[in-house]
């Protein structure tokens, strides 16, 4: 579990796999926007709360880079889940 504290308020993040999925949990404190790196380039198989990350409020997908997904986040808490390939 990472924590940090932001000119706004804490900023937490918390990482956990089942198998062969991932969940990442983070809040961002108000009027604060956050870049998340995750560790997958398929769009299409990043959900937050049961949503298409490309559909979810909020969520600005930023770019793919080689073996990981940025994408801007504002405010509030997500729930990301996504397949995770352990080597």
């Amino acid at each position: 579990m990472t924590c940090g504290f932001a000119e706004c308020g804490t900023v937490s993040s918390h990482w956990e796999h089942d198998g062969d999925t991932a969940t990442l949990r983070v809040t961002i404190p108000a009027n604060s926007t956050a870049r998340v790196y995750l560790p997958i380039t398929k769009l299409e198989e990043v959900w937050e709360e049961g949503k298409a990350v490309a559909e979810a409020d909020g969520i600005e997908i930023i770019c793919t880079e080689e073996s990981k997904l940025c994408i801007g986040i504002g405010s509030g808490s997500y729930n990301f889940t996504f397949p995770l390939s352990i080597s």
